[in-house]
């Protein structure tokens, strides 16, 4: 997957009507090939995923302090687990998933949790769509951003 600086662009961000509003002057990434165009882009802390296109459409958005704070909890959920196993094995796909679906679904995280975070404080826009991407695999969802992978890797050379 190939990720562009779109400085220049804009992104319809939601407001207080529930309509999308062109929002200009943030910092947009563009994702994917020719084929299958996304953005993602970051503003106050909401980090989202955008279809382009004549329908722009969201395909994911997240407050980016409740998505390190579930990590951190199903990082430190998969230790504790880890050394109360008797014998010494990695925890299945399926132990990992109900972490990270216990994690997700806890109703405190949102009151705990940092809410003014960019991509740069998980170590760049990749790193967070890595853990955007765990956590949707784990939760059992369909990740938008990975048949842009797809599209781009059967596109010929």
């Amino acid at each position: 997957m190939t990720i562009h600086n779109n400085t220049p662009a804009t992104v319809p961000a939601h407001m207080g009507s529930g309509r999308n509003h062109e929002t200009p002057g943030l910092q947009i990434w563009r994702l994917g090939s020719e084929t299958t165009p996304l953005r993602a882009a970051c503003r106050m802390g909401e980090f989202s995923v955008w279809q382009e296109g004549r329908q722009e459409r969201e395909l994911f958005r997240i407050n980016l302090g409740i998505l390190a704070e579930i990590n951190r909890r199903a990082r430190r959920l998969t230790q504790s687990r880890l050394k109360a196993l008797p014998e010494i094995r990695a925890l299945t796909t399926e132990e990992v998933a109900a972490i990270w679906r216990a994690c997700a679904s806890d109703p405190e995280v949102r009151f705990s949790a940092s809410l003014r975070r960019t991509p740069d404080q998980f170590g760049g826009w990749r790193r967070c769509l890595h853990l955007a991407e765990t956590l949707l695999r784990m939760q059992g969802k369909l990740v938008p951003w990975e048949s842009a992978e797809i599209g781009e890797n059967r596109r010929p050379a």
